[in-house]
């Protein structure tokens, strides 16, 4: 992914303390929910590793033309406003019927 541009600077910051290569992809920018509440607070879930796991709809990665998360894969957690606020990594990946 592009990485935009009011992220770059947290993603070169987290890839130099993280001693990870610069050419390190990142697979998502996201905030949690469709409402800024709800995203903010999920988002500091996030941040007291209370929230360790998340869902998405799999039509909804093919809708989009991206494809589904891998283990692996890294992502910034931003606030509504788009505030990054944390790095998190996939670690497993089910896609099971709803």
């Amino acid at each position: 992914m592009d990485i935009p541009e009011h992220i770059a600077p947290f993603w070169s910051e987290f890839l130099t303390k993280t001693t990870r290569a610069e050419g390190t992809p990142l697979y998502d920018v996201l905030h949690f929910a469709d409402r800024e509440a709800v995203a903010n607070a999920l988002a500091a879930l996030v941040l007291r590793r209370e929230k360790v796991a998340t869902a998405s709809l799999l039509w909804e990665h093919d809708a989009e033309g991206r494809r589904t998360p891998q283990r692996g894969d890294l992502s910034v957690v931003t606030r509504w406003d788009g505030l990054p606020l944390c790095v998190i990594e996939t670690t497993e990946v089910q896609v099971q019927a709803f």
